[in-house]
């Protein structure tokens, strides 16, 4: 649906009862004498207290000290000094058939109460769709789904997978025993994990390892010259990972005769419901000059790690047919639930790429929440 930014512009200005000037104006990035602001506006919104630590996840990604990171900002519209609405953005760069090219996400994006249901939210992503054309979004709820696919191209949804190294939450749920579901459980996690490990295991001169950093070489990966994907560096995947205030990450590593040729990033969450460690594979960067079987590998020596760490459930989100068929090679399922995909671009030259749903490769990295 082709929304008017003009229009919508009028209408929040009268909404605002300001003139139009005034509007634009008001909406600019915040500065750092505006942190606490921010932090206090957020506070305001959530209806209870956030599962992690707000201050250092809005620093980290919007006034981190990394010169990288500079262009991630979150944006504010004030009258008389007091915070409407924000939203926030973050720059990182887009593979498009081996071409790179700068491109942002919209995320964080609130509004007062007394406000919402007047426009303000969908002026502030249309003013960011303005300002940065090439953008996309991973992840929307029910009231955000209806405003994005206003004004971005709804693409294909990523598809949730998950894998099971255990039935003994299973089991629990139907025989209501824990004594009787752990001896049941036995044979049969013994069977998953052999089905699991069957016809797969790493060839001779490669290796896996944990790594406690993000190595050189991944910024020397060859890039897939027919797909379209968020570029991972050093530099982002340090950022993105290693630094974030909000869930601890492991990296593993793939190598060859001494070289990375691949690198995973997954985490370990508790889960209430099921009362289990459950692991999740979040991201991954391949160098696509390696074996074609290389992303299974690394699915494979990720898993190992997650059983190690009491992980009785693996969970991906992603999308690719390359990435879907490792997975099912390695025996996970498709869930029902899916994860929407938003796309937007400055040109039908560009759009005409991006809305080719086939050309893109997206994991649950792509999101913002690190909530799993």
């Amino acid at each position: 649906m082709d929304i008017n930014l003009n229009n919508i512009s009028n209408f929040v200005a009268r909404f605002l009862h300001m003139d139009r000037d005034e509007l634009d104006a008001n909406l600019a990035p915040a500065e750092i004498e505006d942190f606490e602001k921010v932090i206090e506006f957020r506070k305001l919104m959530f209806k209870s207290e956030p599962p992690w630590d707000d201050a250092a996840y809005i620093k980290w990604r919007y006034f981190s000290d990394a010169s990288s990171r500079k262009n991630n900002r979150i944006w504010l519209i004030k009258k008389d000094n007091d915070i409407l609405g924000c939203v926030g953005i973050e720059e990182f760069t887009l593979l498009v058939h081996g071409e790179k090219h700068t491109a942002h996400k919209s995320m964080d994006l609130l509004v007062t109460p007394d406000r919402q249901g007047m426009g303000l939210g969908m002026w502030l992503l249309l003013v960011m769709n303005d300002k940065y054309p090439l953008s996309m979004a991973v992840g929307a709820n029910e009231k955000s789904f209806p405003l994005a696919a206003k004004i971005s191209k709804v693409m294909r949804p990523l598809q949730k997978y998950k894998l099971m190294l255990s039935a003994e939450a299973q089991l629990r749920k139907k025989l209501k025993s824990d004594i009787v579901s752990r001896i049941i459980s036995m044979p049969v996690d013994k069977f998953l994990w052999w089905y699991i490990n069957k016809g797969i295991s790493l060839p001779e001169g490669y290796s896996s390892r944990l790594l406690d950093h993000v190595p050189d070489e991944v910024d020397d990966f060859k890039d897939q010259d027919d797909e379209i994907y968020v570029f991972r560096s050093k530099e982002y995947l340090t950022w993105r990972y290693l630094n974030n205030p909000r869930r601890d990450y492991v990296l593993l590593g793939i190598y060859r005769d001494g070289r990375l040729q691949a690198i995973s990033i997954s985490a370990i969450v508790f889960s209430e419901a099921n009362s289990q460690n459950e692991g999740f594979i979040v991201d991954w960067a391949v160098d696509a000059s390696s074996s074609d079987n290389l992303l299974s590998y690394l699915y494979l020596e990720t898993i190992k790690h997650l059983k190690q760490k009491d992980a009785k459930l693996v969970h991906v989100c992603a999308s690719h047919k390359r990435t879907c068929n490792s997975l099912t090679k390695l025996g996970f399922i498709e869930r029902e639930a899916t994860r929407p995909f938003f796309a937007h671009g400055p040109n039908d030259k560009m759009r005409e790429y991006l809305y080719d749903n086939d050309s893109w490769v997206l994991r649950e990295g792509d999101s913002d929440t690190d909530l799993y």
